[in-house]
């Protein structure tokens, strides 16, 4: 799946959080109920009209369909110019759609749609109004598994979750689906571990609870923290512009009106490094920070900072080069002495592709080379990523060190607790309940949630949760395509509160 418009597969460090696709975001929830027909109803003829918009793939159908069938109020929040990204990343992750299950919940209908072209399944969430003419006010879209196992009603126990979990891990390891590990963690201690799958199929070197994993963007928590690092201790502001730390950024536009706070929440204009012809042919040799620095800067803005969101993975880059030249050390180095170590962090770090690093996954995709889909053979992807993870992502992690990570957000070993705050706190509200912060997205359903990070690109999926008022922690890490957040999203149903009844906002007049 492309997340990013105009992104090959293989050069995609892709953070899966919300903020990918703009207006589409990641809304914990399961549908059950099977019902492959559409009701030929008011609702459903809403319903219906949107899979035909997205099997036909055409942006000027998807416009018309902004324009007749969203709100006034959600066209008023994020007009249709800026909801067409997402949409032309669903139509793009949803190509040949077929409807596999279906939940007319009034408010709130569920679709389970798989890709005719690559297979993978998609949960797809209509919010949608309650009475005529069931306009929409929002779709929410994550990967999904069909046919999950039926969560039973009532309060769950430790052992009820584990079995839970067993089940939804062997079902899709059956269907070769998921190879990584799971952790499930309360105040700090572990109440569910598993690995399964193979780190290495050439070698038949089976995945460990300790293995190392490809993150993708949530590598952008740690780069977060550098810069949080750094305001703690007095040498930047989150309102300092590139330019009073970079002045020689070749890019005049992003060095006189972008923020650090631009740059952390998406908003600075600034695009994607993948799509410059320099990264296309030189990727093999960007072995530092410093290598993208002409790419970066050649990059023209979007739009005015601070105008709207856009995932930018060039952002996070120039965030590096800010953190060595105020810091004097390789970034590299400043994440390992003030994020890894402080945590306790043995185990994490951005290796190089061709370093021997014990205990590491390789990844394996569904996607040829260049993204073409193959949905039958999985592939080494050594060829579909950078050549050593960046500030934006790509580095590497264990359930246990991240299980570290969480208990020194917890406690202030990496920066202070008010800092801690500050990085986590929504700044861009991107949806119902859903937000990013400094480098965290945040996740709320009455009141209650999570915060963390997620990432994907060929060959890999991870996921990161940290529900703060409730206590879990939840990890999960693949080496294989677009499953973590399935995972992660099965177990948030096992220890989150069901969902409130759905309401429809007052209509203006």
């Amino acid at each position: 799946m492309k997340l990013f418009p105009g992104t090959p597969l293989r050069r995609m460090i892709a953070g899966t959080i919300a903020a990918v696709v703009a207006t589409l975001v990641i809304l914990p929830t399961t549908v059950r109920a099977k019902a492959p027909t559409i009701p030929n109803t008011p609702a459903g003829q809403v319903l219906a009209e949107f899979l035909d918009v997205v099997a036909s793939g055409d942006a000027g159908r998807a416009r018309a369909f902004l324009a007749s069938r969203y709100t006034e109020e959600a066209l008023a929040t994020r007009p249709i110019e800026n909801r067409l990204e997402g949409w032309q990343n669903l139509m793009e992750a949803l190509a040949q759609p077929k409807l596999l299950e279906l939940t007319m919940t009034p408010g709130r209908p569920g679709l389970v749609i798989e890709s005719g072209v690559t297979g993978e399944v998609f949960q797809v969430v209509i919010h949608q109004e309650t009475e005529t003419p069931y306009k929409i006010m929002g779709v929410l879209m994550q990967p999904t598994i069909p046919g999950k196992p039926e969560i039973p009603e009532g309060p769950l126990s430790d052992v009820t979750r584990a079995d839970l979990i067993n089940r939804l891990i062997d079902k899709l390891v059956a269907d070769d689906r998921f190879s990584g590990a799971v952790m499930v963690a309360k105040d700090g201690k572990s109440l569910y571990e598993r690995a399964a799958g193979m780190a290495s199929k050439s070698y038949e070197a089976p995945n460990r609870i300790d293995t190392k994993f490809c993150l993708g963007s949530m590598n952008k928590m740690f780069t977060s923290l550098a810069i949080a690092r750094l305001v703690q201790d007095g040498k930047v502001s989150y309102q300092d512009k590139v330019g009073r730390h970079l002045p020689d950024f070749a890019n005049a536009d992003v060095r006189d009106k972008v923020t650090i706070h631009h740059l952390l929440t998406h908003t600075s204009g600034l695009g994607s490094y993948f799509d410059d012809p320099e990264y296309a042919t030189g990727w093999t040799t960007m072995r530092h920070v410093s290598d993208y620095l002409s790419a970066v800067a050649g990059e023209k803005l979007e739009f005015e900072p601070g105008a709207r969101m856009s995932y930018s993975n060039s952002g996070f880059i120039v965030l590096g080069l800010i953190i060595e030249k105020i810091s004097g050390m390789d970034y590299y180095d400043f994440v390992r002495a003030n994020v890894f170590q402080p945590a306790g962090m043995t185990d994490s770090d951005s290796y190089e592709n061709d370093q021997v690093v014990p205990n590491l996954a390789t990844g394996y995709t569904i996607h040829s080379d260049h993204g073409a889909p193959d949905s039958k053979t999985r592939r080494a992807n050594f060829y579909e990523h950078s050549a050593r993870g960046t500030p934006a992502g790509g580095g590497y992690s264990t359930a246990p060190d991240l299980l570290k990570f969480e208990r020194a957000l917890r406690n202030g070993s990496i920066v202070s607790k008010a800092l801690v705050d500050t990085v986590t706190t929504v700044r861009v509200v991107m949806g119902p309940g859903v937000g990013y912060g400094y480098g965290f997205g945040d996740f709320r359903r009455g009141g209650e949630g999570y915060y963390g990070h997620n990432g994907g690109a060929p060959g890999m999926s991870a996921d990161f949760r940290v529900y703060d008022d409730l206590g879990y922690t939840v990890i999960v890490l693949s080496n294989y395509d677009g499953v973590a957040g399935s995972v992660a999203d099965f177990i948030d149903e096992l220890i989150m509160p069901p969902p409130p009844p759905p309401s429809s906002p007052p209509r203006k007049p």
